[in-house]
């Protein structure tokens, strides 16, 4: 089961705010856990690695964004948390956060930049936890045919 709400709001200034939040309940996750989450002679991490997956989950997720125009183009703001369990009790706290700029250069063509941060903890039922985390930069040229 997921339930999710969200909307939007922009005001006079050209500020538009989008929210939305998340629950869920047995969901199947299949996203493999990557960036350094294994940590070898911890019992349980390779375990839930190696499982292709997040497995069955239950939790919550939480975003906040902002877009806001300015010096001729739209600049972007987002954060994000997300905290969950799995069947084989594991806990999963992640914060997102990501920044953007995203500039028209006629009606059809832009150029955008963006750059985000990501912090999972990930703690196992003996109580030991890891901490991967990672950045990101991304920049392109845009045109709509």
């Amino acid at each position: 089961m997921t339930v999710t709400l969200g909307g939007n709001y922009t005001f006079g200034n050209g500020l538009k705010m989008i929210v939305f939040g998340q629950y869920f309940k047995d969901q199947w996750i299949n996203t493999a856990a990557r960036a350094g989450v294994t940590k070898d002679g911890v019992q349980g991490f390779t375990h839930t690695a190696g499982t292709g997956g997040y497995g069955y989950n239950d939790g919550w997720g939480a975003s906040v964004g902002v877009n806001y125009p300015m010096l001729g183009g739209v600049a972007k703001a987002q954060i994000a948390y997300r905290d969950m369990e799995n069947s084989e009790d594991y806990e999963f706290n992640r914060w997102f956060v990501a920044l953007g700029y995203d500039y028209s250069l006629s009606k059809r063509t832009s150029v955008y930049a963006m750059a985000g941060y990501t912090q999972e903890k990930i703690e196992n039922r003996a109580g030991d936890d890891i901490t991967p985390s990672g950045g990101e930069f991304t920049f392109g040229l845009l045109h709509r045919f």
